[in-house]
C-alpha cells in the first residue's frame, strides 16, 4: 500500500506453523511490519521460519534494510567523498554536547542527517597511545575516525544543535572535527519492524558451522523494531545491527548457538559498524560467547543493553575494539555462570586479541550489573574513562593487558538510586 501520514505501508501477517526457507529473506521497503502469531518453538501457536540454506550463499536468514554487503569504511569521509563538508570552529566540543559552530552552516537545514568525523591523526593516537595494543601493531592514521550519526534540530547562525550529545571530547588540537551530510546515495529503509516470530537455522550436529551464519540483520535502517522474537541456532549473531540509526530490540531472544566455540562466534545480539542510538530491551541471550557486545568500532555510539539476561555465557558481553564510545549496559543479569571469578562484562583494552583490538570503549558504563560470582573489568583508557556504578560481583581491572581501574562506585552495595540511569535520563529528557 501507499506509505501513510505516520510512514507506514501495512502488515504481512504470516500465520502459525513452520515454514522451511531456503535461501533469504528481505524486508527493504520502508513502512512495512512483518508480523507472526508467536515465538515459542511450537508451531501450533507460532510462526517459525526455519533457514535450511548454507553458508557463506545463504548467511543471513531475514535482512531488514539494504540487502547488500557494505564496507567497512562506510562512513568515512574520504570513501564516500561528501558533496558539503565543513569544519567546526569550537576548540573542544566537551562529552555530552550537543551544539557547536561551524565555519559554513548556509548549506544545512533543520532535520538535515549529518555526519559529524573526528579524524584519526596522528596528534590523537599519540594521547591515546596508539590504541594501547601492547604487544600487537599500533593503530594508524586514518584507520579509527570517531563518527557520530546526527540530526540537526536547530541552527543559529554557524552554531548548530544535535538530536543526540556527541559521547568523546572532540579537541581540535588533536585532531580536525568535519561536518558533512548525510550520503544521499545511501538508501535507508524507515518505520520497519518484526513482531512474533521464530527464526531457526538448519543444522546437523552441535559444532556444525555449514548453515546460517546470521537470523536476523538491520543495515541502513532507521526507527525500526524488533519485538517479541527469537532466534535460534545461528553461527555469529541472532540479532546484528549495521550502519543504521534508532532501532529497539525488545522481549527478544537469542539463544543456543550451532558452532565451534571460537572467536568470531556466538555474538547473540551483535552491533557493528555504524549502529548509533540502539536499544535492547528486556532480552535474553543464552550458551553463547559474547551474549550482548558492540563490535562496531569507532563508529559505533550511544547503545544501551537495558534490564538483558545473559545465560551461561562461554565469553564476556562488552565493547569489543577499536574505540565505542557511550555504550551503556543498565540492569544487566548474568545467570549460570560457568565458573568462579569468569570474566563476563568489560570496558577495557584488549590488547592484541584479534585485529590490534586495543581499547574497546571510551566513556563507557555499567550501572546497576548484577554478575553473581563472574567478573568485570573495567579500565580507565587515556583521555577518558570508564564507569561501573552499583554493580555486583567482582569488580577489578585485571583483564589480560594491565591498565589503570576505571571509576567503581558502589560495588557490592545495595539499593543504587536511580536503578536504572538509562529510565532516569529518558524521564529527565521528556519533562
Amino acid at each position: 500500500m501507499p506509505l501513510n501520514a505516520d510512514g507506514f505501508r501495512g502488515t504481512i501477517f504470516l500465520r502459525k506453523g513452520k515454514y522451511s526457507i531456503y535461501g533469504n529473506l528481505y524486508l527493504h521497503t520502508s513502512g512495512v511490519v512483518l508480523r507472526g502469531a508467536g515465538h515459542t518453538d511450537n508451531p501450533e501457536n507460532s510462526t517459525i521460519l526455519v533457514g535450511t540454506g548454507v553458508r557463506p550463499q545463504q548467511g543471513t536468514l531475514l535482512t531488514i534494510g539494504n540487502p547488500k554487503k557494505l564496507s567497512e569504511t562506510l562512513y568515512h569521509s574520504t570513501t564516500i567523498q561528501p558533496v558539503f563538508k565543513t569544519k567546526i570552529t569550537n576548540e573542544i566540543i566537551p562529552v555530552g554536547q550537543q551544539s557547536f559552530t561551524v565555519e559554513h552552516a548556509d548549506l544545512l537545514k533543520i532535520g538535515d542527517r549529518i555526519l559529524i568525523e573526528h579524524e584519526c591523526s596522528e596528534l590523537w593516537l599519540k594521547a591515546i597511545n596508539y590504541g594501547a595494543t601492547d604487544t600487537d601493531q599500533p593503530w594508524k592514521i586514518g584507520d579509527h575516525p570517531i563518527i557520530y550519526d546526527r540530526n540537526v534540530t536547530k541552527i543559529d547562525g554557524n552554531k548548530i544543535f544535535i538530536d543526540a550529545p556527541v559521547f568523546y571530547t572532540l579537541d581540535q588540537k588533536r585532531a580536525t572535527t568535519n561536518v558533512y551530510l548525510y550520503p544521499k546515495n545511501l538508501s535507508v529503509v524507515e518505520h520497519v519492524g518484526i513482531e512474533n516470530i521464530r527464526f531457526e537455522s538448519a543444522y546437523q550436529h552441535a559444532t556444525d558451522e555449514d548453515h546460517l551464519e546470521n537470523l536476523v540483520l538491520f543495515r541502513l535502517v532507521k526507527n525500526a523494531w524488533a519485538r517479541h522474537c527469537t532466534a535460534a541456532h545461528f553461527i555469529r549473531a541472532g540479532f546484528q545491527v549495521e550502519y543504521s540509526k534508532q532501532v529497539t530490540i525488545q522481549k527478544c531472544n537469542a539463544i543456543d548457538p550451532i558452532s565451534k566455540i571460537e572467536g568470531g562466534r556466538r555474538y547473540n545480539f551483535d552491533l557493528e559498524q555504524g549502529s548509533q542510538l540502539i536499544l535492547v530491551k528486556d532480552c535474553y541471550a543464552r550458551n553463547g560467547r559474547h551474549h550482548y557486545i558492540s563490535d562496531g568500532k569507532s563508529t559505533s555510539s550511544g547503545n544501551v543493553f537495558l534490564n538483558c539476561i545473559s545465560d551461561a555465557a562461554y565469553a564476556m558481553s562488552e565493547a569489543h575494539r577499536h574505540w565505542t564510545t557511550g555504550l551503556l549496559f543498565d540492569g544487566h543479569q548474568e545467570i549460570n555462570v560457568r565458573k568462579d571469578g569468569k570474566q563476563l562484562l568489560a570496558l577495557f583494552n584488549r590488547g592484541s586479541y584479534g585485529a590490534s583490538h586495543g581499547w574497546s570503549c571510551a566513556h563507557c558504563v555499567a550501572w546497576n550489573i548484577d554478575l553473581g560470582i563472574g567478573r568485570a573489568t573495567i579500565q580507565q583508557p587515556p583521555t577518558a574513562q570508564n564507569y561501573c556504578i552499583g554493580c555486583q560481583g567482582v569488580i577489578n581491572n585485571k583483564g589480560t593487558f594491565t591498565h589503570p581501574l576505571g571509576y567503581i562506585e558502589g560495588a557490592n552495595k545495595k539499593g543504587l538510586f536511580p536503578k536504572s540511569l538509562y529510565e532516569a535520563q529518558l524521564g529527565g529528557r521528556s519533562k
